[in-house]
């Protein structure tokens, strides 16, 4: 799909305002039925996203961003939103934000309860990212179900593969490279001798507890992994 300009018009009742700065292929627009503002998300369209499309529209959940609508427009799905105060995990890291351990683990025990939920109906998220995750008024909020990766850094090893499908696996190991990032100071990365530096060398707070969900988390065989988000959530309760 084309970049789209201001004044553009989705499905006659979408117009363009701006694009994102923060997200690809996201913009600011005005629904011209309601005259709200929301956020449209545009992603490639195949056969795995129109099974989930109408699951999509079903997502009811405290830490789950509420979907407006869904659309087709040309050959791509546009995810549409209402625009959520606050700020995104990714932009309180870029200001070099400090959490405490117990509030990162009050981000995890959130981000594992949504992904249960989803996982529970057959949904994959498959591009969890800092960029897709809200600090609102009414608490921590993901988006961005069934979209584009943002960027290979937080992705599982076999998520990486050439077209490949994302799995719940694959998202417990972003939830893993995200808590870790975040217990840190860095991005996991693998060791001359072949394996992830660990967390407790690294922060010298963290309990055995904690450093073991990290790393099992982040288990390169998808077997080694947690079974399911569920377990994660019931750990870190």
């Amino acid at each position: 799909m084309e970049q789209l300009q201001p004044g553009d018009l989705i499905n006659r009742r979408y117009r363009i305002e701006s694009q994102s700065a923060a997200r690809a292929n996201a913009y600011l627009a005005t629904d011209l039925r309601s005259g709200r503002t929301v956020n449209l998300t545009f992603v490639p369209l195949d056969e795995a996203r129109l099974k989930q499309t109408a699951r999509l529209r079903e997502l009811k959940h405290h830490h789950i961003l509420p979907l407006l609508t869904l659309e087709t427009y040309e050959d791509s799905l546009c995810v549409v939103e209402l625009p959520v105060e606050g700020p995104t995990l990714q932009q309180r890291l870029e200001a070099a934000e400090i959490f405490s351990i117990s509030e990162i683990m009050e981000l995890g025990l959130a981000l594992a309860r949504a992904l249960e939920y989803v996982h529970s109906r057959d949904i994959v998220h498959g591009a969890l990212h800092p960029q897709q995750i809200l600090f609102t008024s009414t608490g921590i909020k993901v988006r961005g179900f069934g979209g584009q990766p943002e960027e290979p850094t937080y992705l599982a090893p076999e998520q990486q593969l050439q077209d490949a499908r994302p799995t719940p696996g694959a998202d417990l190991y972003t939830l893993g490279a995200i808590l870790y990032q975040l217990l840190t100071g860095q991005l996991p990365q693998i060791t001359e001798a072949g394996g992830l530096l660990p967390p407790r060398e690294l922060n010298l707070q963290l309990s055995q507890m904690q450093e073991h969900l990290v790393l099992k988390l982040l288990a390169t065989p998808p077997t080694a992994r947690y079974a399911s988000a569920q377990q994660v959530r019931r750990i870190i309760s």
